[in-house]
């Protein structure tokens, strides 16, 4: 139990009259004094010693000494961040390293310059500035990134008050079912009326990711180095023990190793830990076994592009777009400001995607896709023309319409699924855990990474806590976390790859289960809520086929169709 914060109390007991100084090692954390009754008698015992105070900063001083309350995690993205988090949260020191220097400018993207002649507002040009300083360890920053209603509602929890934050920095909040609207083949579905209940929140990835660092480094227990490259795995006496790590040529270029009792790899689809895992077990150093790559690739590359939205549409043209997508008239000519679009051709019809997605300070990031080899250009006029080429005209129009605040999109085609089961090895590797993309990385168009990372970390925070002290990161132990981990991914995963597969045309049974939710959703408003609310990740996926009612209903929509 923790005093308030600030100041802990530790007792020193008198040799004269217990008859020893207990020898409390450096990593202990002295237990709280809470009552009057124990301040009295530990003073009294303590002599003129008594109850001593220290400063906060002193004792974890203190804490931090030894590494078996330490964590190192490799990578600073925000499932690095957010894993960092989790630990210090159970009373745990984690220490983070980052590849990337502070003071590097994005210079990966290259593409960000905006157009000179576009007349944008400080919160606009701010955003841009964002995108512009995007770390070169990130480059799918400048594409679509959502942060579900279930990844919300953890990130909350984990950092309280964060997601006031983002939204007071313009941010885009709202019930993302609500104002998601999908067009298939020409054929606008209808939205949700209810919705899930809970806030989805749109923005950039830059805006998120600097809102929760800002936070993390005012937290106690987490240290962030930058321009740190993890070189090597430390293995002693069968375990990871730590890492060894260069830095960068401007810090030096030294090479020196970092001790910890357990290594979370958090850098990401590029994650080498797995080779050099396995390069120990081949040498003997340790016994322990490496999963092998599950990869599901169907060859999808996206080219995203920040635009400023014009500021209204003829009465005429949203009058006529919004008779297309709900079926009725209105005069509102901002609607288009705050709404998702969907534009995509079904797998047997073609092989193209377009999202339109608002984020902070009123912009958007226009992303269109190419699944099978199809690659949507960069250069701003054949963007303007694939968008035109989608089966419905109203994503084309508004992207016309608009104004593009960057010279050319950025493009990225690093979207295969990619997952590593460390929970199913028969040998895991003591002190060893994967976490975010090192462990599951489903294909990021359909914008469930980051939630996936707040849901996560949460995951592991409860595990860590429920289990109470301080842990042996044992091979025992690693395996249970990554079982925790394991369950925590599973739905996304699922979603992911079912509909990956329904693009190449090899379907199983789940995923043609799935597929007739998602029709069932369009008849059935019970099916419909638990649909959205299971794929906003506020529910486990299995819920849509363990529970009776939703199977019930479900099947009772395919024989009637």
């Amino acid at each position: 139990m923790l005093l308030p914060r600030g100041r802990y109390y530790k007792a020193r007991l008198n040799s004269s009259l217990v008859g020893f100084v207990p020898h409390y090692p450096s990593h202990y954390r002295y237990p709280s004094i809470t009552t009057p009754r124990q301040i009295l008698f530990l003073a009294l015992c303590g002599g003129s010693d008594g109850v001593t105070r220290e400063s906060r900063e002193d004792v974890e001083h203190n804490n931090n000494i030894s590494n078996r309350e330490n964590v190192v995690v490799v990578g600073a993205s925000l499932a690095g961040l957010l894993v960092a988090v989790a630990f210090a949260r159970a009373g745990y020191y984690a220490k983070v390293i980052e590849k990337d220097d502070d003071e590097e400018d994005g210079c990966s993207n290259c593409n960000s310059n905006s157009s000179n002649n576009i007349d944008i507002d400080n919160g606009q040009r701010t955003a841009l500035a964002r995108l512009r300083r995007t770390r070169v360890g990130t480059p799918q920053a400048r594409h679509v990134h959502t942060l579900l209603a279930g990844g919300a509602c953890a990130l909350d929890e984990l950092l309280p008050g964060t997601l006031r934050e983002i939204e007071d920095q313009h941010a885009v909040k709202a019930d993302l079912t609500k104002i998601f609207h999908v067009n298939v083949d020409g054929h606008w579905l209808p939205s949700s009326d209810e919705g899930v209940r809970s806030d989805t929140v749109l923005c950039s990835r830059p805006l998120l990711e600097a809102t929760v660092r800002s936070r993390v480094l005012q937290m106690p227990g987490i240290s962030i180095e930058s321009g740190c490259k993890a070189t090597s795995l430390i293995i002693e006496n069968g375990a990871a023990t730590g890492i060894t790590v260069r830095s960068s040529k401007r810090r030096g270029g030294s090479t020196r190793d970092i001790k910890a009792s357990l290594v979370i790899d958090a850098s990401g689809r590029g994650s080498r830990f797995a080779r050099w895992i396995g390069d120990a077990a081949a040498c003997g150093n340790i016994s322990a076994d490496v999963p092998q790559l599950e990869i599901l690739d169907v060859g999808i590359t996206e080219a995203t592009l920040l635009m400023k939205p014009p500021d209204d549409m003829p009465k005429a043209a949203a009058s006529a777009a919004m008779e297309r997508i709900f079926a009725k008239s209105s005069e509102d000519v901002a609607w288009h400001r705050r709404a998702v679009l969907r534009c995509e051709h079904s797998p047997e019809k073609g092989r193209r995607y377009g999202l339109l997605y608002p984020v902070e300070s009123n912009l958007w990031l226009v992303c269109l896709a190419g699944v099978n080899g199809e690659r949507p250009p960069s250069d701003l006029d054949g963007f303007f023309e694939y968008a035109r080429s989608l089966p419905d005209p109203l994503i084309g129009d508004l992207v016309c319409a608009a104004e593009a605040v960057q010279q050319r999109a950025a493009r990225i085609s690093s979207t295969r699924n990619q997952r590593r089961r460390w929970e199913s090895v028969d040998r895991p590797v003591p002190g060893y855990l994967a976490f975010g993309d090192a462990l599951c990385a489903p294909n990021p168009i359909y914008g469930q990474g980051v939630s996936m990372a707040a849901i996560s970390a949460r995951a592991i925070c409860a595990h860590l806590t429920g289990a109470g002290g301080t842990l042996v990161f044992n091979a025992e132990t690693c395996r249970c976390m990554h079982g925790v981990l394991a369950r925590s991914v599973d739905g996304a995963w699922i979603r992911a790859t079912s509909f990956d597969r329904s693009r190449m045309g090899g379907v199983t049974l789940l995923d043609r289960y799935l597929t007739a939710c998602s029709r069932a959703g369009l008849v059935d408003r019970t099916v419909r809520w638990q649909v959205d609310r299971a794929f906003s990740l506020l529910e486990p996926l299995r819920t849509l086929w363990l529970s009776p009612q939703v199977v019930a209903r479900v099947l009772a929509a395919e024989l009637r169709r």
